[in-house]
């Protein structure tokens, strides 16, 4: 029977520069704000142009289904050419029209504009290869195909667990890139010999 057993990654060796470059840059995030807030919802005082219910979207590249976005609640903006939406799903597809992707959150924003789009509050994107992503604020960027968030991501496909900051990848989630203090575990089989 195999056994299992857990491997972390390590992680990088800190230097006295890199710990000073981090508290620099902590104390310019204290004093600057971050990247990581949720973007601003439209003012009470513009007042949406329409309040739709049980609202669904579809954005489509090339005659090829790109992805169909459903909401709870959606309130268009005209003059910003935003939609702003409470309980959202997103089925993304992939260039084979399969179901690459199924995206969930509280609420999020589509820019019809640009077709870039944001979830915000208990984000959670599931993938066909069971890849489980989670996270509060998360983007699609429509010209290149990518998710991408200044926030705290993890990411689990199986027994494996990969966490840290300012995550990139694809819609399938299998071209996964985390730039700031990332971490793994690492579930390997083992053969056990009697």
């Amino acid at each position: 029977m195999p056994e299992r057993r857990a491997v972390r990654l390590p992680s990088p060796p800190a230097t006295a520069s890199r710990r000073l470059a981090t508290l620099c840059g902590l104390l310019l995030l204290a004093g600057c704000g971050s990247e990581v807030q949720p973007p601003e919802l439209e003012s009470p005082a513009a007042g949406p142009d329409q309040v739709l219910w049980d609202f669904t979207t579809t954005e489509a590249d090339s005659g090829r289904l790109a992805w169909i976005f459903r909401a709870r609640q959606a309130l268009v903006f005209q003059a910003t050419k935003r939609i702003e939406s409470r309980g959202i799903r997103v089925d993304m597809y992939g260039e084979d029209g399969a179901l690459s992707s199924t995206l969930s959150a509280d609420s999020g924003l589509i820019d019809q504009r640009t077709g870039a789009m944001t979830a915000i509050g208990r984000v959670q994107v599931v993938s066909a290869e069971d890849y489980d992503l989670r996270t509060e604020v998360l983007h699609w960027d429509r010209e290149r195909e990518r998710f991408h968030t200044e926030a705290y991501v993890e990411v689990r496909q199986g027994e494996n667990l990969f966490t840290g900051y300012a995550m990139e990848c694809d819609r399938r989630l299998d071209h996964l890139r985390i730039a700031r203090e990332p971490r793994g575990l690492i579930v390997q089989d083992e053969e056990v010999e009697p």
